[in-house]
């Protein structure tokens, strides 16, 4: 079972999440920003904080699109930390088929916290549903100050609230530039249909 975000983190995500049209031009073509992340986050955190897991017959049948928001920082930390002082945010979208019981999705439009924006994505791979709860393969690459990142890990996320409204979960990947092992990077991260 996935530890669901305690509230300061939940909050700290939700600071940013986005949902297409959602605070901080995140969607509709305007433009993403760090600090419409961290706004959106709040909103999230403060619907979702003490949402309980899914039970799995109230999941949803056929296809649902969920987004959001992701906090990261470097090195391994709690989610607490890694939401009062993340490194950078991102937009994050799951694709849930309920009917095959496959989630996947991706993190993209990546900003630092000096706002500056981070080029590439990375990928959530097809995991299956277990209960409430999926892992997935995280793999891509980021780009900063024209030095390619390489990042290899796994996401936990779980559904949340009486009929799924919202995901959130955490993640932990390796870093790597030129195939050499930089460390790590933790991650939290919610998002809502």
């Amino acid at each position: 079972m996935t530890r669901r975000m305690t509230g300061a983190a939940l909050l700290a995500l939700v600071g940013l999440a986005a949902c297409g049209g959602g605070v901080g031009g995140t969607g509709g073509g305007a433009e993403v920003t760090f600090d419409g992340l961290s706004q959106l986050g709040t909103r999230l955190v403060d619907d979702y904080a003490n949402a309980a897991a899914t039970p799995v017959e109230n999941l949803p049948s056929g296809r649902v699109t969920y987004r959001g928001a992701a906090a990261y920082r470097a090195g391994i930390h709690s989610q607490d930390d890694i939401l009062a002082a993340p490194d950078s945010l991102s937009v994050v979208r799951f694709n849930a088929d309920f009917a095959s019981g496959m989630v996947s999705g991706a993190a993209t439009d990546f900003r630092a916290s000096d706002g500056a924006s981070i080029e590439g994505s990375l990928r959530f791979e097809d995991a299956p549903l277990q209960g409430s709860v999926f892992a997935s393969p995280i793999g891509g690459s980021l780009t900063t100050q024209g030095v390619r990142t390489d990042y290899a890990g796994t996401l936990v996320g779980e559904f949340v609230g009486p009929d799924a409204p919202a995901i959130s979960g955490s993640a932990n990947a390796i870093v790597s530039v030129g195939g050499v092992e930089q460390g790590t990077i933790s991650a939290v991260f919610g998002a809502e249909r």
